[in-house]
């Protein structure tokens, strides 16, 4: 098959599923409560050790969506990022009942509503946030309706960052078992680990135009851990949400940072130095001495139908 044709077919797919999905519309799969226990944690010291959950537990609720199917379906963990899901709503409108009309199902996973987190652009640590996903994943495998060797991850944003920390390998021992494929959007490449990631599919969605977490940090790490790439030409942050182009004064973002890693022992590398302390100390402290406010987030009716398409033909292939 040539190239050409590869390309037609392609093109042709995404105009059939935004024709679906916009004009005649799919319909609203049900959703069902989703409870799992979940902890607000220190620092990655303490999830790698295994002491996480002597910390402060919380009662979490997400959403469940299944297809109709008379055998253990795939499944996608979708999570958000630092907005809350109420104002994704248009998002997951539509990538979940064209998701579950693909036989795979959904997990809606919501770091706030458990917390009584009501604010945008909240903050709530990356340790606390993985922990969730930990925990629901560990929660998910023991249903007997979802395939757990068939259990993927996206998210946005900061759910991104989660979509590609979730490979590296020290997870592992915390899980169940392994997610089956990653697909983070537009997550912060400028902190990331030193460790090796597992062999399982992966792809990175960037925003050519992003000014919250540029692109040029993951494109430069997808080259050295060989990860696969896509970058959305002209794209903005957020472009999930057909949104006309917004400014966020109050924002922060480490974009004019140099960037660095985090240890397993809980410690940061960054900016050239080693940080310790709590992480909640140590993210502050590097706010304060590279971070700055203001950034843009917003997209097009022409890049959602992409992202629609981009996520549906990368969980088809690898968990159908």
């Amino acid at each position: 098959m040539s190239n050409y044709v590869k390309k037609m077919k392609k093109l042709l797919g995404i105009v059939v599923l935004g024709l679906l999905v916009c004009n005649i519309g799919l319909a609203q799969p049900k959703a069902e409560k989703f409870k799992y226990q979940s902890y607000n944690v220190s620092g990655f010291d303490k999830l790698f050790s295994g002491k996480y959950k002597d910390e402060q537990s919380v009662s979490m609720v997400a959403k469940l969506y299944l297809p109709t199917s008379d055998k253990a379906v795939p499944l996608v963990i979708v999570q958000h990022g630092t907005a809350q899901i109420k104002n994704i709503k248009s998002w997951y409108n539509i990538i979940i009942p064209a998701l579950v009309d693909s036989g795979i199902g959904v997990l809606a996973n919501d770091h706030y509503t458990g917390r009584k987190v009501k604010k945008d652009f909240a903050w709530l640590n990356f340790s606390t946030r993985l922990a969730d996903n930990i925990e629901a994943f560990n929660t998910l495998v023991k249903d007997s309706r979802i395939d757990p060797k068939k259990i993927g991850f996206t998210g946005y944003s900061y759910g991104g960052m989660e979509a590609l920390f979730l490979a590296y390998k020290p997870f592992q021992t915390l899980l169940n078992g392994s997610f089956a494929a990653h697909l983070p959007f537009y997550p912060a490449c400028d902190t990331v680990m030193q460790e090796d990631m597992t062999n399982v599919p992966m792809k990175i969605i960037l925003a050519e135009l992003d000014d919250y977490t540029p692109a040029k940090f993951c494109i430069d790490y997808a080259k050295k851990k060989n990860l696969d790439i896509l970058v959305y030409e002209g794209a903005h942050h957020g472009f999930i949400k057909k949104k006309s182009l917004s400014f966020h004064k109050d924002a922060w973002t480490w974009a004019n940072c140099s960037g660095g890693y985090i240890n397993t022992d809980g410690t940061w590398f960054y900016e050239n130095q080693l940080w310790t302390g709590t992480e909640d100390e140590i993210t502050w402290a590097i706010t304060k001495k590279c971070g700055t406010r203001g950034v843009h987030t917003g997209g097009t009716k022409k890049e959602v139908l992409r992202a629609v398409g981009d996520t549906v033909a990368f969980f088809k292939t690898h968990l159908k």
